[in-house]
Order: C-alpha cells, then structure tokens, then sequence
C-alpha cells in the first residue's frame, strides 16, 4: 500500500490525497491505495542449447512481469543524503509543477514518509535479460584417448549481456532495495572454461 500523491503545495512540502480528493499533509489510512506487488507474480526462462558437430552454444534470456519497485526519492532534510536528484529539489514557488521533491527543511518523520512512500515512487519491475550465451567444443575421442581422457571441452562465456526494463530509468530490480536505494548493476562477465573427465 502507498499513499496517493497529491504533490507540492506552493510552499514546497509534499502532500497526499484522501479517498475524497482532498489533500493532505499527513498521512492518514484515507489516503492509502495499492500499488502492486513486489514479487512479480510472472516470471520466465527460456533457455536454449544447440550442439553442431563437436561445438556447442547454449544461451539463456530471463523475465518477469506484473511487479512493482520503489525509486528513491530524497527528502531534504537536516539529515545527510547525497543523493544526486536533490538538485532537482524544490526552491521557489511555481517549482511545484517541475519536482516531486520537496524544499530544504528540519528533519520531519512525517513529511519522509509522505515524500519516499507516495505512489510517486513506484516503478515497473517488467525486465528481459539476456542472461548467458555459451559458446564450445568438444574434442574428439582421437585427440582425448591418448591423454587418458573421457571427455575434454573448452567453452567461453558471456553473462548480463543485455537488459531492458519497462521503467524510465532503466533500472535493473536486482540492484534496487526495497527502499529505492540503488546498488551497481551486475557487471557484463566472461569467462573460459576447461572441462575434463578422466
């Protein structure tokens, strides 16, 4: 459940709206409407494996859809918070229409609470990820039996190859507490594979 922005007011102190319509600067039950789940109720793989002679490919792409996740939104107070958006804050009457983010203020449980948990705050957690490709080969019986080997491949390796999200940031859910924070995304990988059996 989150609370139903109803924005700035003019003095740049964020509010709610009640199930009326009427807006708030305090967050009451009224004002609570639901947003969706965070565990994606959809989630898929498909995964595909291809053997051609002696080489082999496999490559694998994820999704999920029909979840949510919360963006950070700042709420500039006495407190410390680095966070880049704070630029984007209010300042002067009118900015109301440009930020979601309200003015430089005394610390106010309150006004955090209305500022980071509005519906404001909530982002598509839908996401296609090209998650693995393998490429490899096996070597033949002629060139394994002499070295007293049953089987011996080589392959190569490629994860987080690609990634799209439905949101505007283009923010990976993995790398999103439930809080909104942002963590690095996962790296593009390779690696080199030797397997053998003796």
């Amino acid at each position: 459940m989150e609370l139903s922005l109803g924005w700035m007011n003019e003095e740049g102190e964020p509010t709610i709206l009640n199930d009326k319509g009427t807006r708030l600067d305090a967050a009451e039950e009224s004002a609570l409407v639901f947003s969706g789940v965070t565990i994606a109720p959809n989630t898929g793989s498909v995964n595909q494996f291809i053997d051609v002679g002696d080489f082999f490919f496999q490559t694998r792409i994820n999704w999920q859809s029909g979840g949510v996740m919360r963006k950070y939104i700042p709420a500039p107070s006495s407190s410390i918070d680095h966070h880049s958006d704070l630029v984007y804050r209010w300042r002067k009457p009118g900015d109301e229409s440009l930020t979601d983010i309200p003015k430089l203020a005394n610390y106010n449980v309150g006004r955090e609470l209305i500022t980071q948990n509005s519906t404001n705050s909530i982002l598509s957690s839908d996401f296609i990820r090209l998650e693995e490709i393998q490429v490899g080969y096996h070597f033949p019986r002629h060139i394994t039996a002499p070295m007293r080997m049953s089987r011996l491949s080589v392959s190569v390796q490629m994860n987080n190859i690609w990634f799209w999200a439905r949101n505007p940031y283009g923010y990976d859910p993995r790398s999103v507490a439930n809080n909104g924070i942002l963590s690095p995304q996962m790296p593009r990988q390779y690696s080199f594979s030797i397997n053998a059996s003796f």
